[in-house]
């Protein structure tokens, strides 16, 4: 007698992406999605879609007191955006994000380099970590409100990933909300 229940899902990581590896969001793949209902990531991303507190792509944020109006590149572009959604998912402030596998073979001294907008009196914080194919480590996080209004400038945040020369990574962003 099997101690086995039901179908088991199974799936594993897209090839990993050579570097220099950009992500714009703007691709088909990242499609905008409703009030209720979240947009799609590209695919060999992933995301916790069981909680209702989501990245999701977007061209605006749809609050008043929320940010940011647009995207930092041209003001017409998608970018991810932490979303609350309401429906039958489970309650969270806490959501993330996975990129897909990334080479850092090609460079002797990688880095990470992003930008965020972080306006909105819910925010608590945002963390970067790095799974090095054994473990994920911690490699930076943003505490707070750090724009005061939705038309404020984005930041760029850069993280020095020398340690990860000549690794294969993945990156996570952790995002938190307060209750």
């Amino acid at each position: 007698v099997s101690t086995w229940v039901g179908a088991l899902a199974v799936s594993t990581d897209c090839n990993p992406a050579p570097t220099p590896y950009t992500e714009s969001f703007n691709g088909i793949a990242w499609t905008i999605g409703t009030f209720t209902v979240p947009g799609n990531l590209r695919p060999c991303w992933y995301r916790d879609e069981t909680v209702n507190y989501q990245m999701t792509p977007m061209t605006t944020t749809t609050t008043l007191t929320t940010g940011p109006s647009v995207d930092h590149t041209n003001g017409t572009g998608k970018f991810l955006t932490a979303q609350r959604f309401f429906g039958t998912l489970t309650q969270s402030n806490v959501g993330v994000v996975e990129s897909r596998l990334i080479d850092l073979s090609a460079f002797t001294i990688p880095e990470l380099s992003f930008w965020y907008h972080m306006y909105g009196v819910d925010i608590d914080s945002l963390r970067v970590d790095v799974f090095d194919g054994q473990s994920w480590n911690r490699q930076g996080s943003i505490v707070g409100q750090q724009q005061t209004a939705k038309s404020d400038p984005w930041e760029e945040y850069i993280i020095n990933m020398s340690a990860y020369a000549n690794d294969t990574v993945k990156l996570r962003f952790s995002y938190y909300r307060n209750s």
